[in-house]
């Protein structure tokens, strides 16, 4: 699938438009608050933080605590790519327990996923199925079959991004990621050694 087109479809999956309207309404509110309140105000601060948290789930398909905020802007700083980061905020992988910022474990996930993508095949192949058995003409029988192929690739692009892309970005960084939370847990991030931003785990 075309990148332009890929990416556009992933953020209208993502709701990035929601958080682009959410973010403009905490702008509006900042602005406001600012001329009633002035900068030291209390209210100031809690319109500051929410267009805070706006801002990041903007640019990274949702909001996340102050800590997750943290260990993300960190993971970035250290090489992580962006659309890795942006589907382990979008999925909820890096959560906080107690007092750290932990990875999800992925088992279950996985389990969904494959059970979600069997039944998404097998649905795919049955309409396949009977737009070629059916009585129309041949002509028709492949425009059928290439608009119902059309149709779940696009519906695949936003499953995908909640299922089996999630999966694939925890393989491939998931380790890198768990150091940073430990680090960041443990105050010890400087010790990290910085990774370009095309870094990948061998």
């Amino acid at each position: 699938m075309n990148l332009a087109i890929g990416g556009g479809l992933d953020e209208f999956y993502s709701a990035r438009w929601w958080w682009r309207i959410r973010r403009a309404v905490a702008e509006a509110r900042l602005a406001s608050a600012l001329d009633r309140f002035g900068e030291q105000s209390m209210e100031v601060r809690r319109a500051t933080e929410d267009y805070r948290r706006m801002s990041f789930a903007v640019t990274y398909w949702r909001p996340a605590p102050g800590p997750v905020m943290r260990v993300v802007s960190n993971a970035r700083k250290a090489g992580v790519p962006m659309s890795d980061l942006r589907l382990v905020v979008l999925n909820l992988d890096l959560r906080v327990s107690g007092e750290a910022v932990v990875v999800r474990p992925q088992r279950l996930v996985r389990f969904l996923s494959g059970a979600a993508f069997a039944v998404v095949l097998s649905h795919w192949t049955l309409l396949c199925a009977l737009a070629v058995t059916s009585g129309a003409p041949p002509w028709l029988k492949l425009v059928l079959v290439a608009v119902i192929s059309l149709i779940y690739v696009v519906l695949y692009r936003g499953w995908s991004i909640y299922t089996s892309r999630p999966l694939k970005t925890i393989e491939r960084c998931g380790a890198r990621l768990t150091e940073i939370c430990l680090a960041a847990n443990g105050g010890e991030l400087r010790q990290l050694p910085q990774r370009p931003v095309d870094w990948k785990p061998k």
